[in-house]
């Protein structure tokens, strides 16, 4: 939290089984967020809502089941959200209705 100008982060491959809700929330400038080949099975409401410049969010290979509404509040700049390899079962309608700049998303 102490790295305000950090623009890529990639903790991808670290056996992250949950995210804490503010984990995120000091790095406004971040860009790229690679949290691919984790554990991951949920994503807390807002988790992201911190990440205004936010534009690639790779999430691929993890355990997420369900997508809502909230998860990727915030993320109005990203452009690729990649959601592959991962157990989802159930996705909201509004889901994606957060991110209005999206132009890639990976969810085979």
């Amino acid at each position: 939290q102490n790295m305000p100008n950090l623009q890529s982060l990639d903790l991808s491959s670290n056996k992250i089984s949950t995210i804490n809700p503010d984990a995120f929330f000091n790095l406004k400038k971040l860009e790229h967020l690679d949290l691919s080949s984790n554990e991951i099975s949920s994503i807390d409401s807002n988790t992201f809502e911190s990440l205004f410049g936010l534009k690639s969010l790779d999430l691929s290979n993890n355990l997420i089941e369900v997508l809502n509404p909230n998860q990727f509040k915030g993320l109005k700049n990203l452009h690729s959200l990649f959601l592959s390899e991962n157990k989802i079962k159930s996705i909201d309608n509004e889901s994606f209705k957060h991110l209005e700049n999206l132009n890639s998303l990976s969810l085979n």
